[in-house]
């Protein structure tokens, strides 16, 4: 039987006094390409806002009206500012630990130090790290990284994917070697039958491919609802969206970078 849902779509700007609005059964909070801008631009035309800094009050003041929001973040939250480059990425998974972060997928530039860098950064994660489009060969990686992980949020199951784009070119010839890259589309398919099969009244797929990436993994899916993109930076004051291969409405939202903005789902079953 075909699923109904109220999607309703925010943008928010990030600086110390941003105020949340109210809600609805569901209310998703994401992310994506934070770049390890932790601290508000000091100036330029973001000065004032961006950073984990800013969105750290937002949060707050969130989950006292809603407590069981979901934060997600769709990758690349390291490299871009001098934090990555003396403290190697630790200053930003504390961050996401601090903000409540419930799941991110995997961007390229996690990958920039290499993978045994890169493990010794995610031992530290409270959150769940999704990549279900990749064969990890290099087996302390692979005990880190899930294909999905399910959770429950005022009666309601909620599944989330996370995809990673191709990564030829973008990172070391060793990472490549050891991850081997599969069709995020047929991956998502499968991977959104088997959480249908579960019982999922929602599935989300967490992705860092790109915008263009997500329109065609939405014209391509079965059983995904919700994409939640990074990677190409793309600000969508609005959602797009796509029609599915079985006639239903498949919606994307991503938030440009660096913390600028923020995004907000809420979403009535």
């Amino acid at each position: 039987m075909k699923k109904y849902f109220l999607y309703v779509f925010s943008l928010i700007l990030l600086t110390a006094i941003s105020r949340p609005l109210s809600g609805q059964d569901l209310v998703i909070v994401h992310t994506n390409d934070f770049h390890s801008q932790i601290e508000p631009f000091q100036s330029g035309r973001n000065a004032g806002t961006g950073g984990l800094l800013s969105l750290s009050g937002y949060l707050e003041d969130m989950r006292k009206e809603f407590p069981d929001l979901l934060y997600l973040d769709a990758g690349d939250y390291n490299q871009g500012t001098p934090y990555f480059n003396l403290f190697g990425g630790k200053v930003e998974v504390n961050g996401m630990n601090k903000l409540g972060l419930f799941a991110t997928a995997l961007g390229n530039h996690e990958f920039d130090n290499g993978l045994e860098d890169l493990v010794s950064r995610l031992k530290m994660a409270d959150y769940h790290i999704l990549c279900a489009n990749y064969d990890i060969l290099y087996r302390p990686l692979r005990k880190l990284v899930k294909p999905y992980v399910i959770t429950r949020v005022n009666g309601k199951k909620i599944g989330i994917i996370g995809l990673t784009l191709n990564l030829n070119g973008l990172v070391s010839s060793e990472v490549l070697r050891l991850m081997q890259y599969r069709d995020a589309v047929q991956t998502a398919n499968n991977m959104a039958s088997r959480l249908k099969r579960k019982g999922c009244d929602l599935v989300i797929c967490l992705t860092h491919q790109g915008l263009d990436a997500d329109i065609k993994l939405a014209a391509q899916a079965r059983n995904i609802h919700l994409i939640i993109g990074g990677h190409s930076h793309t600000f969508l004051e609005e959602p797009v969206s796509a029609t599915d291969l079985d006639g239903h409405e498949v919606v994307i939202v991503q938030t440009g970078a660096y913390g600028v903005y923020a995004g907000r789902v809420d979403i009535t079953f």
